[in-house]
């Protein structure tokens, strides 16, 4: 099968990741690879091309390959949107996240995380962590916090409870339909 264009029309080029670049230099593990490569995505720009809805209709192409995909481009301030514009597209990266975010005064997302007032456990573990403001806190997907040693779920409430109460909540992971 070979690509269908979309257009590149918005999207800025990023000089370090020209739209002419081909996949390879993305570093994709090997199936994603092959499986673009199959389907006629020979370069970035076919890549930015190639509609969400196409990309997850691809044999093979699950949540973990989109997941992949989505994370090298972010690197670049590239990202997929959905076929239909109207529709919120399926994968959106953390920079998304935060933009369709309503902004608290009272809480400035370049706030440090001290201002949250957040328990001692909780707040020496995200700092130990190198969490140091309230950006970085909300683009952390909620399976990395997981991780975090001695982060557990009265931790994970205290997060969760102190953004809430400035109507923010943490991001859950790349897939957000």
């Amino acid at each position: 099968p070979e690509h269908t264009s979309h257009g590149l029309e918005g999207i800025t080029e990023n000089p370090e990741l020209p739209f002419s670049t081909p996949i390879e230099e993305l570093q994709l593990t090997i199936r994603p690879y092959n499986i673009l490569k199959r389907e006629g995505v020979h370069t970035v720009g076919n890549l930015l091309e190639t509609p969400l809805d196409k990309l997850r209709d691809m044999r093979n192409f699950g949540t973990k390959f989109q997941t992949e995909v989505v994370t090298k481009l972010e690197k670049f301030n590239y990202w997929l949107v959905g076929a239909d514009p109207n529709r919120k597209p399926a994968i959106i990266t953390r920079r998304q996240y935060l933009s369709g975010l309503t902004q608290n005064p009272e809480m400035p997302f370049d706030a440090p995380i001290e201002k949250l007032g957040l328990k001692p456990h909780t707040y020496r573990t995200l700092k130990r962590n190198g969490v140091d403001t309230i950006e970085q806190l909300l683009v952390l997907p909620r399976r990395r916090l997981a991780q975090f040693a001695s982060f557990g779920q009265a931790s994970r409430r205290d997060v969760d409870d102190r953004l809430a109460a400035f109507g923010y909540s943490v991001y859950n992971g790349i897939l957000l339909l």
